[in-house]
């Protein structure tokens, strides 16, 4: 699984729409204010706004990602790749 989150709606709208002309299939979702959530490094974290999440779940979307995409970050293509597996 691959996932974003931002409190700009338009963000999150624009990239799911760029990785559809790729034919990533995405899910977006939507958390109201004054939910506490995690970050990456384990802090918490509770937003005064709404948190717009993308989210690529299924192995086809996930490879495509890999293959015309991918990451620069070496601990976020480690992770793809033992997704992929």
């Amino acid at each position: 699984m691959i996932g974003l989150a931002n409190t700009n709606r338009g963000v999150i709208y624009l990239i799911d729409s760029l990785l559809q002309n790729y034919g990533i299939r995405t899910h977006l979702t939507e958390r109201p204010p004054g939910k506490t959530t995690f970050k990456a490094d384990g802090s918490r974290i509770t937003s005064r706004k709404p948190i717009f999440n993308l989210v690529i779940h299924d192995k086809a979307s996930l490879k495509i990602f890999a293959e015309k995409i991918g990451f620069t970050i070496a601990r976020k293509k480690n992770k793809l790749s033992e997704a992929l597996r």
